[in-house]
């Protein structure tokens, strides 16, 4: 059974707060696409939580947040700034996600990046430009056995598929490079949300 709330009673804590470190059970709301950089993310609490018993957040709270990608790995880095009560309350919150297995920063997302369709296709077209020069009839000329091509149409055809090739792979190749590697992390991804700084709830 999930605990609702994993807390550390080592911290010091303000009356009223829930101290630095308390850690809440969070279930993602959002899609995480890193390529869309002002992206804001919804996280449910859908256990709530407290600290000692007091100050308790109630079930189903949304964490509003941002996604930071460093551009590398499969992690993405997220930080909560505000948290709505069922109820319609709103609390500032300065929070961060961890990694439910390991309880490292950040989660653990489906990395997309280019190199293997980069690879893949250059080596491709390579081939294609390797081949026509295989193919191509050619001929010794005079006494120092010089091997050229036949001046034929065959031939003709060939050289031009050969140079068409090299040049789409080096498009290709330039065009893919400038694309750069995201992560995309899937609604309903379990999260370990943890408290930066006391939360105060302030009561009515």
């Amino acid at each position: 059974m999930a605990k609702q709330i994993i807390s550390r009673s080592d911290l010091p804590s303000s009356e009223g707060s829930l101290p630095t470190g308390t850690n809440f059970i969070g279930k993602l709301i959002s899609t995480i696409d890193t390529r869309d950089q002002k992206q804001f993310i919804k996280v449910l609490l859908p256990y709530g939580g407290s600290f000692k018993g007091k100050n308790k957040i109630p079930k189903d709270t949304i964490l509003l947040g941002s996604v930071n990608y460093q551009g590398t790995g499969e992690k993405v880095y997220i930080t909560f700034v505000k948290a709505i009560f069922p109820d319609g309350k709103e609390f500032e919150i300065n929070a961060q996600a961890l990694n439910p297995q390991d309880y490292s920063t950040g989660i653990l997302g489906d990395y997309h990046g280019t190199a293997t369709v980069r690879i893949a296709t250059t080596l491709g077209l390579s081939m294609v430009s390797g081949m026509t020069e295989v193919l191509t009839e050619k001929q010794a000329l005079g006494e120092s056995g010089a091997v050229t091509p036949k001046a034929t149409m065959k031939n003709a055809f060939y050289h031009g598929v050969s140079k068409v090739s090299e040049m789409e792979a080096n498009r290709q190749a330039g065009e893919l490079s400038n694309e750069k590697a995201y992560v995309t992390v899937d609604a309903g991804s379990d999260l370990i949300v943890s408290l930066i700084a006391p939360l105060k709830i302030k009561e009515d």
